[in-house]
């Protein structure tokens, strides 16, 4: 199964690249060009296989986020973990941005 926020990771074309540069053995142009759909879905799905959950990514940075709000109730925050908060932010907008895409 394809997704399309694969297209958002830098790796995904490159993987589709390299799988589809493998040459194929059979003579016939429908044969090579199946053969060489079949080695991308396998290339593809072995790939997908390391990326990570959204929906547990996403969890993730959310409870991170709890916890610098809690944190600054008590007290306020340094600058790096003012700046980090910040950057955790936006990177929570991107995988939603890409979770939308799904």
């Amino acid at each position: 199964m394809f997704e399309n926020n694969w297209f958002n990771h830098d790796s995904c074309f490159s993987q589709i690249s390299n799988a589809w540069s493998i040459p194929s053995r059979k003579v016939n142009s429908a044969h090579v060009v199946s053969d060489k759909l079949k080695l991308l879905r396998r290339i593809l799905k072995h790939w997908a296989k390391g990326l990570s959950n959204l929906s547990a990514l996403i969890a993730n940075c959310n409870a991170t986020l709890s916890f610098f709000d809690k944190l600054e109730e008590h007290r306020d925050l340094f600058q790096q973990e003012a700046d980090f908060r910040s950057n955790h932010k936006l990177h929570i907008q991107n995988l939603l941005r890409m979770q939308n895409i799904y």
